[in-house]
């Protein structure tokens, strides 16, 4: 018995199995001779003592075909948009999840340069999400549905790559399926489930002026900044602006700052000179000195602020406040109807984003060793 690579000729692993039960393509096998795992694609070639226990199959396929599985899921973020992932990934692999002719499930695996499983930096949701035929299912088989296409996904990862590591997208917190894997097997490691928040403004379009619901400090800021009119607004900044920014931003907190950590500030700077995001930068008008830089990635309705730097000599001046109002009405001039703070989850922190009358919004992180 053996399994045929469909795409890559060159296998990631061969292991002698006996009495195994394949979760490539949830096949109960149960044989004495060897058994060969040769690669990533599944067409499986099995004895006639396979027994079948589930219709769904796990297959990679090529980035543009993950466009309109992207298109049409109600889970679509601009993290995982194929085009956007590329960029900021080392590498990543796209599976889906397949029932006959339809997709029901995508999920992007990523490695970085050193072959390890790891998300992009500055990246949120990069994980599992469905197509809207795939997801809205009666009640009563949603649950089944979801157990067996992540089964199946768990089972060929825990295969191919020793397990996996996601970030579920917003609205996805029936962890289950995942806190369930490997319930009986107590030789078996489990999943471990992360619950993460960000903050996130919802029904911009529908506001005629956000700031109302901004803390009154927030509001005092801002105001005070336009009536001095002693800071002005750029949308057009150089990469080592940024970067020297968030550098002194680093260094402030006795933290280095990586070749990778720049390699990914380059790719944001690049995705935000598309339509895929935008920068708003504040300067002090009697120097031009940058003292704020907001770097944003946009998708399906939603603003995302990756990057809020504010220099350390204007962070009492109320120019980060200033500066994120400011994004936060492009966001409206753009026809975004939702502002994602991306990430609430220290102190201080969250407590300066949600100051901004955001809305506290649970998601996930999701990780398997096997």
């Amino acid at each position: 018995m053996q399994a045929i690579p469909r795409v890559t000729g060159n296998p990631l692993w061969e292991s002698k199995l006996q009495g195994l039960r394949l979760s490539a393509s949830r096949i109960k096998v149960a044989f004495g001779s060897q058994f060969w795992l040769v690669a990533p694609e599944l067409t499986l070639f099995v004895s006639e003592k396979a027994s079948f226990v589930s219709n769904i199959k796990i297959v990679e396929v090529s980035p543009d075909k993950i466009i309109p599985i992207w298109e049409s899921s109600p889970h679509a973020s601009v993290f995982i948009r194929p085009d956007v992932l590329t960029r900021m990934a080392d590498d990543v692999r796209w599976f889906i999840a397949r029932k006959g002719d339809e997709v029901l499930s995508c999920w992007p695996v990523c490695h970085n340069d050193d072959g390890e499983m790891e998300l992009p930096l500055f990246s949120y949701f990069v994980g599992p999400f469905w197509t809207d035929r795939g997801w809205s299912v009666p009640l009563h088989r949603s649950l089944h549905r979801r157990l067996t296409v992540y089964e199946e996904f768990m089972s060929q990862f825990e295969l191919l790559f020793g397990g996996f590591v996601c970030s579920l997208p917003v609205g996805h917190t029936d962890v289950r399926p995942f806190d369930w894997w490997n319930y009986h097997r107590l030789e078996k490691n489990r999943v471990e489930i992360f619950p993460r928040y960000t903050a996130r403004i919802h029904d911009l379009c529908g506001m005629k002026n956000p700031a109302l619901n901004y803390r009154a400090v927030r509001r005092q800021e801002i105001r005070k900044i336009e009536e001095e009119k002693s800071y002005k607004v750029i949308d057009q900044i150089d990469l080592d602006s940024i970067v020297d920014l968030y550098v002194a931003t680093m260094a402030r907190q006795n933290e280095v700052v990586s070749d990778r950590l720049i390699k990914a500030i380059k790719a944001l700077y690049e995705l935000s000179e598309t339509d895929t995001g935008f920068i708003i930068a504040v300067s002090d008008s009697l120097t031009n000195h940058i003292c704020y830089i907001g770097l944003l990635l946009r998708a399906s309705g939603i603003s995302n602020l990756v990057l809020s730097l504010t220099d350390d000599r204007y962070r009492k001046s109320g120019v980060t406040a200033f500066g994120i109002n400011e994004a936060i009405k492009k966001s409206i001039w753009l026809g975004d109807n939702i502002f994602d703070f991306n990430g609430a989850n220290s102190p201080k922190r969250g407590d300066d984003k949600h100051s901004y009358g955001a809305e506290d919004i649970l998601y996930f992180d999701v990780r398997y060793r096997a």
